[in-house]
C-alpha cells in the first residue's frame, strides 16, 4: 500500500506528524511530498493560524499540549510564521537528485548487454 505525506517545515503540525510517519514507513510506502501550505491558504483566501492573534497563541499552546502528550521534545523558531520555501526547495531537489540515481541505477541494471560484453 502506498501514501503520500503532504508536509510544509511552517507547520508544528508536521513536526509532530514526523514520528508517526516514520513508524507508518516500517509497514506502509510513504512518499514525502514538500507543500507550501500558505500558498494553499492564500488560493483559498485564508490566512495561517499563526497570522491570527488569538488563533496563533491557542494554536501554539496546542501544538505544545499535543507534543507532550506524545513525549516528543518540541521548540518552536525564533519567529514564526517564517518563510519555509528555502527548505522546500532543497528537499524538492534532493528526492529529484535520489530518484535519478536509483532511475540511474535501475537503467544500469536492466540494460541489455551489450555484444561482446560479459554478463
Amino acid at each position: 500500500m502506498n501514501a503520500h505525506w503532504y508536509f510544509d517545515f511552517i507547520s508544528p503540525f508536521s513536526y509532530l506528524q514526523l514520528r508517526k510517519v516514520r513508524e507508518w514507513h516500517t509497514r506502509l510506502a510513504i512518499t514525502p511530498v514538500p507543500i507550501a501550505f500558505g500558498a494553499v491558504l492564500k488560493a483559498h483566501g485564508q490566512l495561517g493560524p499563526a497570522e491570527i492573534p488569538g488563533k496563533r497563541e491557542f494554536t501554539y499552546r496546542f501544538v505544545q499540549w499535543q507534543a507532550e502528550h506524545a513525549g516528543t521534545a518540541l521548540r518552536f523558531p525564533p519567529a514564526h510564521p517564517f518563510n519555509p520555501l528555502s527548505a522546500l526547495r532543497l528537499c524538492i531537489a534532493a528526492a529529484m537528485h535520489r530518484r535519478s540515481s536509483i532511475i540511474s541505477g535501475a537503467m544500469a541494471v536492466t540494460a541489455p548487454a551489450r555484444p561482446g560484453s560479459r554478463q
